[in-house]
């Protein structure tokens, strides 16, 4: 029986982190951290091959969080391969190097990315979180990667609950 993934998305400083170790500490599930693997290869923004675009995600930051071997990740797709088939390989490879069979990611930021993660992974559960944005907001500014703005972070906030209310 195929288990389904769990992406778990939201505003930064809402839960996600938690949530993660949370889950983490069930013996066959391991979710991955920040992967972003769909907010650095978009199809639909795809000015590259796909093998140009995982070669190319190979040597972000977020790739190198994930301390896997970029051969651990091609041994897993086949000759032809798109968007989906990379971000399946890069979880799968993260979860086996944990010792895992059941396999999810969080990236806060793909709540921007959910009409892809549904249309890519039409049976998994997607998990958004949305903190009150009285605190979000605060919480932001104290972080060196986020908008030292109240209306900036603000805007952010807004617009991740409007993309929850999507049907």
């Amino acid at each position: 029986m195929a288990v389904r993934p769990i992406f778990i998305v939201g505003t930064g400083r809402s839960g996600t982190t938690l949530l993660r170790a949370l889950l983490n500490a069930h013996p066959d599930l391991h979710i991955s951290k920040e992967s972003t693997v769909y907010l650095k290869v978009s199809e639909r923004k795809l000015r590259r091959s796909p093998r140009e675009e995982l070669d190319r995600f190979f040597t972000s930051a977020p790739f190198r969080w994930l301390d896997l071997d970029p051969a651990d990740v091609r041994k897993r797709l086949a000759a032809e391969y798109d968007r989906k088939d990379i971000f399946e390989s890069v979880l799968r490879a993260d979860a086996e190097k944990n010792g895992k069979v059941h396999w999810g990611d969080k990236t806060p930021g793909h709540w921007m990315c959910l009409e892809d993660l549904k249309m890519d992974f039409p049976d998994a559960l997607i998990i958004h979180i949305m903190r009150d944005p009285r605190q979000v907001v605060p919480s932001l500014m104290r972080m060196p990667w986020a908008s030292p703005s109240w209306l900036a972070n603000t805007l952010y906030c807004e617009r991740a609950l409007k993309a929850l209310l999507k049907p």
